[in-house]
């Protein structure tokens, strides 16, 4: 007769008789490897060959095969065949992270996080430099910014002596010496190596000059332009040569100035 081990999980067969509380172990054991042909067919999967004690299993299993996923994720989107499998996943989610944004599902460990995290969504920007007045979102992001008023800049591109504030600007920057020029301006066909680089220069073309000098009113196309502008009307030259302590006013021509004294 055919009988369904609760220990292993699989059918197998075997006299009623033959499995007694006196059988050992190993008899046992064996006896859950003795799988035959007939069982197997009544609840195989026709696609893997796969097979199952049940035909609920058989079921379950079935649908991994299925492309209807219909079972979707609200904070990431991915798609499951099962409604077990999407309550597991969002364990990935919740696990450690009480803290929900409303507006895009996101979790965070600690409210502060999350705090931050609604600037995305809001827009606000709460530190502000007293400088320059330009405003940040983070604390962090503006003691950043605070450096390039100082002419601080630590890390200098071996190839065009060009400085940056961080390690990751300057391997930006490297970039371009490396790089091919695949964004092309369908105007004049400036080449660059970054997208956001030809996005600025459309800007030139487009003639919008959103930044605008509170000083004399003159307009510009970038906001970097501008904030080397209006150094114009301070006087200010943040940026200092290392060498021979000569100050400019833009770091494109501290740059410059640099070149001169290679050949010293």
């Amino acid at each position: 007769m055919t009988s369904v081990s609760r220990d292993c999980g699989q059918r197998q067969y075997g006299r009623s008789d033959a499995l007694t509380n006196d059988s050992s172990e190993s008899e046992h054991d064996a006896s859950c490897d003795l799988v035959t042909d007939a069982a197997e067919s009544q609840h195989k999967c026709d696609i893997c060959a796969k097979t199952f004690v049940s035909s609920s299993n058989l079921l379950r299993h079935k649908d991994t095969h299925t492309p209807c996923k219909t079972y979707t994720c609200g904070v990431c989107h991915k798609q499951f065949a099962q409604r077990g499998y999407l309550k597991k996943h969002m364990f990935i989610h919740t696990a450690g992270r009480p803290h929900k944004c409303d507006a895009c599902h996101k979790r965070f460990t600690e409210g502060a996080e999350l705090k931050k995290h609604l600037r995305v969504h809001t827009g606000e920007k709460p530190y502000a430099c007293d400088i320059c007045q330009k405003k940040f979102a983070q604390s962090g992001n503006l003691k950043k910014h605070m450096q390039s008023h100082t002419g601080y800049r630590p890390h200098m591109c071996d190839i065009c002596t060009k400085t940056f504030l961080s390690t990751s600007d300057l391997t930006r920057h490297r970039d371009t010496h490396m790089r091919d020029k695949a964004y092309v301006c369908f105007i004049c066909h400036a080449q660059f190596t970054q997208s956001s680089s030809l996005k600025l220069h459309m800007l030139t073309h487009s003639g919008e000059r959103r930044h605008r000098c509170d000083v004399c009113q003159k307009r510009f196309t970038q906001y970097g332009h501008l904030k080397s502008h209006v150094l114009i009307h301070s006087g200010e030259k943040p940026h200092q040569c290392d060498i021979c302590t000569k100050a400019f006013r833009t770091s494109s021509d501290l740059t410059k100035h640099r070149r001169t004294h290679r050949h010293c």
